[in-house]
């Protein structure tokens, strides 16, 4: 049984397997920092960053400093830097600690934000939030703001302007009506329900996204092809004709 790390994911118990895994990170760490790396004015750039911060995701922040210290350490050495050995090891196993303190005990829940984030040079959680609060927010079409009354008001003035929002409305009840009659049993209906739910999923994904959906709508209707085939799917399984024959015959 593992035992749970505050400050990193659980440890193994084998004093071999902890050994071994900190030795392989840290001669990552030193191939990243030695052998990648770009010459700037105050030295270079390497990828020997993103192996100390995969590190501690992965491993916590024990391995992570030891990892960061030991890898970077080495490369300065061997690369002739020997003067920032010591300060390396120092800024390296520091900078795991602070790394893992924030990732495990102030911000737990996105500690893999800061991994994306590292190796892509982007602040993925602040862009993911953003795409989300775009796509779910009231936006423009066609002149016409996209809220739920303006949405609504337009579905209904360019059904009722062609004569076919009542007959629509007509159309739904009496399939509801033969959908409630055809039903073979209770048992049959349960079983059938995740395909059911399968065929929401478009229209949820339509009411929750529907700015994305409205001014993009000339490829995202081709989702509506899920509804189609589970929502024939649901009804094959849980519905028969001669259910509404029998029914009537009772009555």
């Amino acid at each position: 049984m593992q035992k749970t790390h505050s400050s990193g994911p659980a440890r193994a118990c084998d004093p071999t397997l902890d050994m071994a895994i900190t030795g392989l990170m840290a001669a990552l760490v030193f191939t990243g920092t030695y052998f990648f790396k770009i010459p700037t004015a105050f030295g270079y750039t390497h990828l020997g960053d993103c192996m100390i911060i995969l590190t501690v995701c992965l491993f916590g922040t024990r391995r992570g400093m030891l990892a960061g210290a030991i890898g970077a350490g080495l490369s300065d050495f061997i690369a002739g830097y020997a003067a920032w050995v010591l300060p390396t090891i120092v800024l390296k196993g520091g900078w795991a600690l602070i790394m893992g303190l924030i990732m495990y005990r102030l911000l737990p829940h996105f500690k893999y934000s800061w991994l994306a984030g590292a190796v892509t040079g982007n602040n993925v959680l602040a862009d993911a939030l953003h795409q989300a609060e775009v796509r779910t927010t009231a936006d423009t079409w066609h002149g016409m703001e996209l809220t739920w009354s303006n949405i609504l008001h337009f579905v209904y003035t360019t059904l009722a302007g062609k004569h076919l929002f009542w007959p629509l409305v007509l159309a739904v009840v009496l399939l509801l009506a033969l959908f409630a009659a055809s039903i073979r049993d209770r048992q049959q209906l349960a079983r059938a329900l995740p395909l059911g739910l399968c065929a929401l999923m478009t229209p949820a994904w339509f009411i929750v996204l529907r700015t994305h959906s409205i001014q993009h709508g000339w490829f995202t209707w081709r989702a509506l092809g899920l509804t189609v085939f589970a929502g024939l799917a649901f009804l094959y399984y849980c519905c028969d004709v001669r259910q509404i024959a029998k029914r009537l015959k009772r009555t």
